[in-house]
């Protein structure tokens, strides 16, 4: 989540734009493996879609939340441009939430879905 604030805090300062924290699009909860190794958890993890961690979050509540929020995110705007800075995850359930809209739902709205790396953000930090 730091990692978002701080990149989005970036662009922030670049474009002039203040920043919005929405806790509906933290990454997805795994309960009891969160911090635990990959290693550790590495069959739970190539079956996450339909896995359901102890206290955790299944992948279609995550799904849901995001979808939610997003949503709620659309309402308040007023046809603004929207810039959404997240992990990994989060971006996997835009996608999979994007795709299956019908293109008709999708006329007003130009999305952009694209990862970024280190090296993107060392970019900006130098216009900054």
């Amino acid at each position: 989540m730091r990692r978002s604030i701080q990149t989005a805090e970036i662009i922030g300062k670049y474009l002039g734009k203040s920043v919005t924290k929405s806790p509906g699009l933290n990454e997805r909860s795994w309960g009891q493996l969160e911090g635990r190794l990959n290693s550790e958890v590495q069959s739970e993890l190539e079956n996450r879609f339909n896995f359901v961690p102890s206290k955790g979050e299944s992948f279609s509540d995550f799904v849901e939340r995001i979808t939610n929020t997003i949503l709620e995110i659309l309402e308040q705007q007023d046809h603004n441009t929207i810039l959404v800075v997240t992990h990994g995850g989060v971006k996997e359930a835009f996608e999979m939430l994007f795709k299956t809209l019908k293109p008709s739902n999708l006329d007003d709205l130009a999305i952009i879905i694209k990862g970024i790396d280190a090296n993107d953000i060392k970019g900006l930090q130098k216009i900054i």
